[in-house]
C-alpha cells in the first residue's frame, strides 16, 4: 500500500479448526501476519491434540502469534467467523503476555442477506465495495462483482471497540486489493483466503502440521 493503515501496526488473519475425536480434540490453526502497508511478514501453521473442552495452550498461541512479530504492536486480527468465548479469552491472555493490542474483526461468509442496488429505477446487483452500515459495530460488505456472478453475497463484518467499523471495513477492502490479477476475485481478503482449505490439509497430513512460512504459497 502506498499509505500504511494508520490505525494498526500489523494486520493478521486467523483460521482455526477443531475436530472431535474419541476422547480428544484436534486443533489446527493457520495465521498470516502482514505489516500495515501489506508486506507479508510470516505465516504459521500449528496443531495440537487436546482433551475435550481444554483451552488452547500457550505454546500453540505462541506458534500462531509470534512474539517477535507482534510484541507491543496494535494488531487488527481478521477472524474467519465468530470465535467461541473461551478462544477469545485465550487470545486475550496472550495479548496481555505480548503487551500488544488485538482488535478482532469478525468476517463471516454465511447468514448475510443479499444486497441490491438501484440504477435509473432498475434493480441490479450491488457493486464491488458497496457497504451497508447496520450499526456502529456491524456492516455488510460486497467483495465480489455481481455482474459476473449473479447477485453477490456480502460479507458480514463485526468490529469491537476501540476499533471503529469504518476502520474494520477499510482493513478488509485494503487487503482485497492484493488479489489483483486474479481471474476470479475471491470473496475473502488475503488474510483469510483459502484458510479453511489450508487447515483441512494440515489436519489430513497434506501440509506440515507445525511450520512457518515467509512465501505466500496459498495464492
Amino acid at each position: 500500500l502506498e499509505e500504511p493503515l494508520p490505525f494498526a501496526d500489523r494486520i493478521g488473519g486467523c483460521t482455526l479448526a477443531r475436530v472431535e475425536k474419541r476422547g480428544a480434540e484436534d486443533w489446527v490453526g493457520f495465521t498470516r501476519i502482514y505489516r500495515a502497508d501489506g508486506l507479508l511478514l510470516g505465516a504459521c501453521l500449528s496443531s495440537q491434540t487436546r482433551p475435550p473442552g481444554a483451552h488452547l495452550t500457550d505454546s500453540m498461541l505462541e506458534a500462531l502469534f509470534p512474539r517477535a512479530l507482534l510484541e507491543h504492536k496494535r494488531v487488527v486480527l481478521h477472524t474467519d467467523g465468530r470465535y467461541r468465548r473461551e478462544i477469545m479469552r485465550a487470545l486475550g491472555g496472550w495479548e496481555d503476555e505480548l503487551g500488544a493490542s488485538f482488535y478482532p474483526v469478525e468476517i463471516s461468509q454465511r447468514s448475510a442477506p443479499r444486497m441490491y442496488a438501484f440504477r435509473k429505477g432498475v434493480v441490479e446487483p450491488a457493486p464491488w465495495g458497496a457497504e451497508f452500515r447496520m450499526n456502529a459495530r456491524e456492516a455488510l460488505l460486497v467483495t465480489t462483482h455481481g455482474r459476473d456472478e449473479g447477485t453477490p453475497m456480502p460479507l458480514f463484518i463485526r468490529a469491537e471497540p476501540p476499533l471503529e467499523i469504518d476502520q474494520a471495513v477499510r482493513s478488509v477492502m485494503a487487503f482485497m486489493l492484493f488479489h489483483y490479477g486474479a481471474l476470479t476475485p475471491p470473496r475473502l481478503p488475503v488474510t483469510l483466503h483459502h484458510g479453511e482449505v489450508i487447515v483441512a490439509g494440515a489436519g489430513r497430513g497434506v501440509l506440515p502440521d507445525s511450520s512457518a512460512f515467509q512465501r505466500p504459497f496459498w495464492l
